[in-house]
């Protein structure tokens, strides 16, 4: 049987990663007819990018 902080671990694995966009960032990709995938895969790059930047200011 599995303790409450296996079960907690096991949900923030397998927990879906989410981004909040605006609506202007979703207009442009649009008249640019690229694909939702394609937004999503820049939203979560950008992302990353800036976390690295981050952790080297400090």
């Amino acid at each position: 049987m599995k303790t409450t902080e296996t079960r907690l671990l096991d949900f923030l694995k397998k927990s879906p990663e989410f981004v909040i966009l605006g609506e202007s960032s979703v207009t442009e990709w649009h008249s640019k007819n690229a694909r939702a995938s394609e937004l999503l895969d820049f939203a979560r790059l950008r992302r990353k990018e800036q976390s690295n930047v981050q952790e080297r200011i400090l």
